[in-house]
């Protein structure tokens, strides 16, 4: 005769023993913690991107004056700045692009923690209020009745 095999227990699985509320304000903690790292991440991209565009556009226009008078350049010094500011022009710009990347990411983290905590509201409303009562009035004018309707919702 085989023996039947037996429920797992809470402690033996503890997927039994779980927590909704635990697990939804773990989320809502890890993504508010998370979403505000990362926005903070992009908008220091953002600024710095900017000033390094802003730097190597400026760099840029100051080589390209020396360069202004013949298509030569006067020095290797003017050579070297106009070459090493189209480099931090391109790159700042990148840099700035990535940030608003980087900003929505975080965002979305910051929204998917507001979601999950409204499924954390819920889901405590529903625990606080396991009964609920309902009244409709009910008027049938062509009978001449009139009267209501009780729900409850447990």
């Amino acid at each position: 005769m085989q023996a039947q095999p037996k429920e797992p227990t809470a402690q033996e699985n503890p997927a039994l023993s779980f927590d909704s509320t635990a697990y939804y304000q773990s989320l809502v903690d890890r993504n508010t913690r998370r979403g505000h790292a990362i926005r903070k991440c992009g908008k220091g991209m953002i600024l710095g991107g900017g000033i390094g565009a802003g730097v190597g556009l400026l760099s840029v226009l100051l080589a390209g004056e020396n360069r202004k008078d013949n298509d030569d350049f006067d020095s290797d010094f003017s050579e070297m700045m106009y070459y090493s500011g189209t480099v931090m022009m391109i790159g700042g710009a990148a840099i700035f692009t990535a940030g608003f990347v980087v900003k929505g990411v975080g965002s979305s983290r910051l929204r998917r923690a507001r979601r999950y905590q409204r499924k954390l509201d819920r889901y405590k409303m529903k625990q606080q209020h396991a009964l609920e009562m309902q009244v409709f009035p009910l008027v049938d004018p062509v009978n001449g009745q009139f009267g209501g309707m009780l729900a409850m919702n447990f």
